[in-house]
């Protein structure tokens, strides 16, 4: 409908916060709304539109837990994500989840490029359901000899495979290297 959404981290509140503007120059009375407020959540966050079910979809950091960050996906269950949203663990293996980039393929599965803090990796997840309730692929990136996936960004080519940019360099490196 032309009505930019936006997810973002409340620091007063440390909680994740979606707003979908009244119209599409965002101007006029934009209300916010807190979509997970569970503990420490979302201060590393990406939204995208489902092209199923055309509602936000936002890839996020959950820090409240012990072990490190947890990747989190929402789904909204609506336009305005105000009522039937879900949240799945994407990853929780380690202190994951930094430089989150989402992308939305045809399938409606959900596809993360990430950085994972405890192995200095890039990872790539790919959900195996909408909802990324089933669990998911992951894969590492190639390059793990080096501190990669700092800076991530993730797009779909056009054959719909996922394209990955990220900073990639040994670590204490002043200036990295971005590959794709």
């Amino acid at each position: 409908d032309g009505r930019p959404v936006i997810s973002y981290y409340d620091f007063a509140n440390s909680a994740l916060m979606f707003n979908r503007c009244a119209n599409g120059a965002c101007s006029g009375t934009n209300v916010p709304i807190t979509v997970d407020n569970s503990g420490a959540v979302g201060s590393a966050n990406a939204i995208a539109i489902s092209p199923t079910s055309g509602f936000p979809v936002i890839a996020f950091v959950d820090q409240s837990v012990l072990a490190g960050q947890v990747l989190k996906l929402l789904n909204c269950g609506d336009a305005e994500c105000s009522s039937g949203n879900t949240i799945n663990i994407v990853d929780a293996t380690g202190n994951v989840g930094l430089a989150i980039s989402l992308a939305m393929p045809a399938d409606g599965l959900a596809v993360m490029s990430y950085y994972d803090v405890s192995n200095r990796n890039l990872k790539v997840a790919k959900c195996v359901n909408q909802a990324c309730s089933g669990g998911t692929a992951i894969l590492t990136a190639f390059d793990v000899a080096e501190d990669s996936g700092g800076n991530t960004a993730i797009a779909l080519g056009t054959d719909g495979l996922p394209v990955v940019a990220y900073t990639s360099g040994p670590a204490g490196l002043s200036q990295p290297v971005m590959k794709v």
